[in-house]
């Protein structure tokens, strides 16, 4: 499927049209070469939309760019990595390669750091990924490839052998999250006009609970 004809002239079609026909083309690509075209283009155009001040322009580029980024690391994915020693013939869409990922990704153009960043855009869970390039102010590749570089270390780490706290402390982490989404959405002062005497006295005394419990833990956490 070639997807090169199509690029051309991004900023001048209407964008929510080149904008899914970007997604399901890139859905469907099985080449990593083509990928990085979309991928490079999509750059340009971004560099264009800024100098030009369209920030509408720039959002669709910068989101094209994290898919075709993340379908070049979703493709390398595919292939095993090299075990050493003699490079392997793989195949990367319908071309030859050598040398498992890193072969592949070289005979497509990506350099080690676009490589890299492919694969760890690529980690990202795909409800997170939609969720981040879906907002209001998508995230670079640098900034996508910093999460998924995070997520990968999560997984090494839950694959590891867990510590004794480690459910409590994931129970926290979720707890604090929950909390961190309520004050985010919940006025202060409302919530307290709302709360009755009785209410009030319940909530000092489990503050000073918490209060008490988050000072001894802060001065246990790794330095």
């Amino acid at each position: 499927m070639s997807l090169t004809p199509k690029i051309p002239g991004v900023h001048k079609a209407k964008l929510p049209t080149i904008y899914v026909e970007a997604q399901l083309a890139l859905k469907h690509c099985s080449r990593i070469d083509e990928c990085k075209k979309w991928a490079d283009k999509a750059a340009a155009i971004a560099s264009y939309a800024k100098q030009s001040q369209d920030s509408t322009l720039m959002d669709t580029a910068v989101r094209i760019r994290a898919r075709a980024i993340r379908r070049c690391g979703e493709l390398l994915k595919e292939i095993e990595k090299s075990p050493g020693g003699r490079p392997s013939k793989t195949r990367d869409g319908a071309d030859p390669s050598f040398g498992g990922r890193k072969g592949a990704a070289e005979s497509a153009g990506l350099s080690e750091r676009q490589r890299k960043d492919a694969l760890r855009v690529a980690s990202i869970p795909a409800n997170e990924f939609e969720k981040a390039v879906e907002s209001g102010k998508p995230p670079s590749v640098t900034q996508l490839s910093e999460a998924g570089k995070r997520e990968a270390a999560n997984l090494a780490y839950l694959r590891s052998p867990k510590p004794p706290g480690f459910r409590d402390a994931t129970e926290l982490l979720g707890t604090f999250n929950r909390f961190a989404e309520f004050c985010d959405r919940a006025d202060p002062g409302l919530v307290a006009e709302a709360l009755s005497k009785r209410e009030v006295k319940q909530i000092l005394r489990t503050s000073e609970t918490v209060s008490a419990w988050m000072k001894n833990f802060k001065r246990k956490l790794p330095q």
